[in-house]
């Protein structure tokens, strides 16, 4: 009985070291990019650049021709986004987005394969 529990012990304390470690391997990743575009950047250089940068794109002013804007690429305000802006969080799709998060995720914590077989080793005990 001692080793059963000692084995379920394992196997959390194992998974749960490898999502942290790979957790904290992409927020690194992440900070040391947002840190490269923020400040390193020679066009941007600072929030304050980046934010007038995403306000002049959705200006109904913007001229959608080569070389600021390329074929294919969104030009002008967002339909479905509050007042047409990239800088918002009252969106349509944002909100779709947001549902299917919370379902999906749901789904994920009670399909791992970690929690299935800690439930099957305690109940056959």
């Amino acid at each position: 009985m001692r080793l059963k529990y000692t084995l379920v012990v394992a196997v959390v304390v194992g998974h749960t070291l490898t999502k942290m470690s790979i957790n904290y391997a992409v927020h690194v990743v992440l900070v040391i990019f947002v840190y490269l575009v923020y400040t390193a950047s020679s066009e941007l250089g600072s929030p304050a650049v980046v934010y007038e940068r995403l306000k002049e794109a959705t200006s109904r002013s913007r001229i959608c021709e080569e070389p600021i804007s390329h074929a294919g690429q969104s030009c002008g305000p967002v339909s479905g986004n509050s007042k047409g802006s990239y800088l918002t969080m009252l969106s349509s799709g944002g909100l779709v987005f947001g549902i299917i998060n919370i379902v999906g995720n749901f789904g994920t914590v009670f399909v791992d394969n970690v929690s299935i077989s800690l439930i099957g080793l305690l109940l056959c005990d």
